[in-house]
């Protein structure tokens, strides 16, 4: 997870996904705004802290699956619909608790939202990145660049919105 480790950050989840689990690594990339004291005893969590966003890249490398463990109806859930771009743009399968933007993504996001839904989830993910490769959760984000977006919104935006081409 890359993001602030806040009260959106459903830690419970982390912890208990971790417990069933005690041979993977789960790491937290962010600054931390929240008491994270239920992850003491959790040897196999890591919290780092933040990288700047132009060496990401390279963790996201590293990874074998991505996690957006967000709590549902907070404003970390529209974070997170970047971040769940940002992971599918490098290639990375996402687990992430349910949101009603990753429910309408396909076949690299899988959702949890226990610690138990999350070790299949995870596991699912895994298998994923071993058929399709990197590219099999790009094509998942494929067209989504801003260009793109800005074509899509344009004929929505109401005309009293739009500024004229030529106002600076």
């Amino acid at each position: 997870y890359f993001g602030p480790i806040d009260r959106d950050v459903d830690l419970e989840l982390v912890v208990g996904a971790a417990r069933l689990e005690p041979n993977w690594a789960f790491t937290l990339c962010g600054q931390v705004h929240a008491d994270v004291s239920a992850l003491r005893g959790c040897d196999n969590v890591f919290i780092i802290p933040p990288r700047p966003y132009s060496i990401l890249p390279a963790y996201f490398r590293a990874l074998d699956v991505g996690f957006l463990p967000l709590r549902s109806h907070t404003s970390g859930q529209c974070a997170g619909a970047m971040a769940y771009r940002e992971y599918l743009a490098a290639g990375v399968p996402i687990i992430s608790t349910p949101s009603m933007e990753l429910m309408a993504a396909d076949r690299a996001v899988f959702l949890a939202e226990t610690p138990e839904q999350f070790v299949v989830a995870a596991q699912r993910a895994q298998r994923f990145s071993r058929v399709h490769g990197r590219l099999g959760a790009q094509e998942v984000v494929q067209g989504e660049d801003w260009a793109s977006r800005v074509a899509e919104l344009v004929p929505q935006t109401p005309i009293a919105m739009r500024v004229p081409a030529d106002a600076e």
